[in-house]
């Protein structure tokens, strides 16, 4: 039994990986529970328990893994998959749409649209789609006041693009798999799962970087599936290198993960398609250049302050600062109190946004060396505080089980039901919004049963490392390219202010992907 578990192939790889979800476990629960780290008899004990637990349910996975067979006997055509995926989707987005209308207008929607409004452009936010969202909204609104027809226009144009994207991605999963059963459990995936469906009906950039982050990881898995076919039809190639382009400037911090994806592309392609790979790659580059040079400096008219970029520095300052077991001193104190307003001297484990808001970007510009020279003697004093600080601000990423804060001032919550002033809530279906609100709430009254865990970044997280490795120990090329560059672009989280669901999202989409690597799927064999 244990040798059809653990083959000797296996043994290595499974126990770096469950030593590094036990690590996980274990450091995000004394995080999520007690806000530090402690080394205490008990620690030991779970720490040993949690290594087997982990180890056996890998082993277990990847024996089920090993035995997936799909029949692949369906006739529909991959057209015909996109086209019912695409109705589908599209019809129950809307009536999900109608039960938050005019959508869910919130996180940084009420910001963008103020700026674009008032001509205050800035890079804070992906400049593209504040004009997308402020030109919509208000080319289709009553007035100032009443914009609720532009929020819905902007929704209903976001839900037929999330619609499509999803669509191609399910449409190219069913081609490798033929199954009738894959192919309606993954559009019910994307149609009614939560996460999923407030993502689609949220005016915010990240539905828009998912919309082309499905696109793009669809089609790097097409080209190293068939290199020669994929490069032989243009429009590949072309809406490859736009989508790569698009993601990128939806999201700001996507730009220090895409040269990985790139120079993976470049390195694994085969010999007689490299040329292509470099005509993509300096393609992306030239778009990119022209967005930044020519279509950004037409609509930006303030400069960024550069406060996201100090959200964990930010963090630990704050917790030593607040901490009455912490050293510091008093020429340090006063640098922090000339740094942050008195109303921002606060710390909440979870999330930075409150010292951020209050910190003096100017007294920092003109003082960077006393202030950074304050900073480096801080952490070199207090570094348990320093690492404790840095993983609870970013432990809802990686710990399943974490509690997640969702407002300033460490209020807890999964994803606001809600419309920002001056955009109102108005369902024209109740039942639905009160069944999201409630779906809210009930993530976060029942922690101590499973329910949360299905839709916790965490786990999702958790479930990808496992599903790379099984990937890396197939050599499915395409799957460890696309699955490397996600990885990467993970670990930009980690420098964050919060941890967000929203922020986790491409970890929930990719779910459909893992149906392609099981050994017994024939198209794989």
């Amino acid at each position: 039994m244990l040798q059809k578990l653990f083959p000797k192939k296996r043994i290595l790889p499974i126990a770096v990986l469950s030593a590094v979800l036990t690590l996980l476990i274990v450091t995000g629960y004394e995080i999520d529970h007690f806000d530090s780290l402690s080394f205490r008899p008990i620690t030991a004990v779970a720490t040993a328990g949690t290594f087997v637990i982990c180890s056996f349910v890998l082993a277990a996975l990847y024996c089920l893994m090993d035995r997936i067979h799909f029949s692949g006997n369906c006739t529909i055509s991959r057209k015909k998959a996109f086209l019912i995926s695409f109705l589908i989707l599209i019809v129950l987005y809307i009536i999900f749409l109608l039960g938050v209308f005019p959508g869910l207008f919130n996180f940084d929607a009420q910001a963008q649209y103020n700026r674009y409004r008032l001509n205050l452009i800035s890079e804070h936010h992906p400049v593209l789609h504040t004009v997308i969202l402020g030109f919509l909204v208000t080319r289709f609104s009553e007035s100032v006041m009443d914009i609720q027809k532009g929020v819905f226009v902007y929704s209903i144009v976001q839900v037929f693009l999330s619609a499509m994207a999803f669509s191609y991605a399910v449409s190219y999963v069913y081609s490798k798999l033929k199954n009738k059963i894959a192919l309606y459990g993954m559009i019910l995936f994307f149609g009614i799962y939560p996460p999923i469906v407030l993502q689609v009906l949220s005016a915010t950039k990240d539905s828009y970087f998912l919309i082309f982050f499905m696109i793009s990881v669809t089609m790097v898995l097409e080209f190293f599936d068939d290199e020669k076919t994929f490069v032989s039809r243009i429009w590949k190639p072309v809406i490859l290198t736009l989508s790569v382009v698009l993601m990128t400037i939806f999201r700001n911090n996507c730009m220090y993960a895409i040269p990985v994806l790139w120079i993976l592309m470049l390195v694994k392609s085969k010999k007689e398609t490299k040329k292509y790979a470099a005509v993509m790659t300096g393609a992306f580059l030239g778009l990119f250049v022209l967005y930044k040079v020519l279509f950004v400096p037409a609509f930006v008219t303030e400069k960024v302050n550069g406060r996201e970029f100090y959200s964990v520095p930010i963090q630990q300052i704050m917790r030593v600062y607040t901490s009455d077991d912490s050293v510091i001193s008093d020429s340090q104190r006063e640098i922090v109190e000339k740094l942050f307003a008195e109303e921002g001297r606060e710390y909440y484990p979870a999330i930075a946004d409150v010292p951020k808001a209050y910190i003096d970007m100017d007294y920092y510009k003109g003082h960077k060396k006393e202030v950074q020279q304050m900073y480096l003697d801080v952490i070199r004093q207090n570094p348990k505080d320093a690492i404790e600080a840095f993983l609870a601000v970013n432990c809802g990423m990686w710990y399943p089980g974490c509690d997640l804060t969702l407002y300033p001032e460490g209020i807890k919550g999964y994803w606001p039901i809600e419309c920002l002033e001056p955009a109102r809530l108005e369902p024209v279906i109740p039942m639905i919004s009160d069944f999201f609100t409630g779906f809210e709430e009930k993530v976060f009254s029942s922690q101590k049963v499973i329910f949360p865990y299905l839709f916790a970044p965490g786990s999702f997280f958790v479930l990808f490392l496992a599903m790379l490795l099984y990937a890396t120990e197939k050599k499915k090329k395409g799957f460890v390219v696309a699955g490397i560059f996600v990885f990467v672009y993970w670990l930009t989280f980690l420098l964050g202010p919060v941890a967000l669901v929203r922020y986790a999202m491409f970890l929930y989409v990719m779910l459909p992907f893992y149906l392609l690597l099981p050994a017994g799927n024939k198209e794989n064999e």
